[in-house]
């Protein structure tokens, strides 16, 4: 019998030629294994880095939080605090990059220039800080873009945040006589729209509205004693 030809080889008692075992064949049995570890690794590094490109572009683009004190009655004390060190610190700290404040008719006055210069400076570009004294549709170009609203107790301002859906706190401005603010933040507050603000302690009411934005109430329009107070209000103070 002739030599068994290449890659075969003929079993002893035998006249035949059997296939010598493949290390081909063998290398195909354990591919699979392989190349499934292989797309696993591909996967998941995919993953992470997709995660890591949202999260640092979400750092990057920040939260923006709008103040607004109205365009008529001047709110001192509310512009103080909201240049102040230490709120400033607490925006950087919950990841804002934004601070958008209508200061109304402060706004033109020394004393406001010269808070916002030091205010910026503070800011040390980890925050930029945008003041104007009013805007015609603050709804629309201003309300509807930021993400967390800190507002006076006029009606306007006040519907603006609430129409938008937007996480609103309220802050009452004690300074004004007559007590309507008061009944407006009450009627809110005791509707489940907003958060109760007070210049004291600003940035822990930013946080709180924060945690509460998922489960707060959702507009619903005016109804029942809240028409009566907004109209109260809106009638009386004629500011928005």
């Amino acid at each position: 019998m002739p030599p068994a030809p290449p890659g075969f080889y003929n079993p002893p008692g035998t006249n035949i030629f059997v296939p010598l075992p493949s290390t081909t064949s063998s290398s195909t049995e354990t591919a699979p294994p392989t190349t499934t570890s292989r797309t696993t690794t591909t996967t998941v590094t995919t993953t992470e880095t997709i995660t890591t490109a949202i999260t640092t572009e979400e750092t990057k683009a920040g939260l923006s939080l709008l103040i607004t004190t109205g365009a008529t009655a001047p709110f001192p004390s509310l512009i103080k605090a909201a240049l102040s060190p230490s709120f400033l610190g607490t925006l950087k700290e919950l990841g804002f990059a934004k601070l958008l404040l209508q200061a109304g008719t402060l706004f033109e006055t020394a004393g406001f220039t010269e808070a916002l210069t030091i205010a910026t400076s503070a800011a040390n570009k980890q925050l930029e800080i945008e003041a104007f004294d009013f805007h015609p549709d603050l709804g629309t170009e201003v309300v509807s873009k930021v993400d967390v609203v800190i507002s006076h107790a006029g009606a306007g301002s006040v519907l603006d945040a609430l129409r938008w859906g937007k996480p609103l706190v309220v802050v009452e401005n004690t300074d004004l006589m007559g007590g309507h603010q008061r009944e407006l933040v009450e009627e809110l507050t005791g509707q489940g729209y907003c958060v109760e603000g007070r210049v004291e302690g600003l940035g822990e009411v930013v946080r709180e509205a924060l945690r509460s934005a998922g489960v707060r109430k959702g507009w619903e329009g005016m109804k029942g004693d809240f028409v009566e107070v907004v109209e109260e209000e809106v009638g009386t103070m004629k500011e928005g």
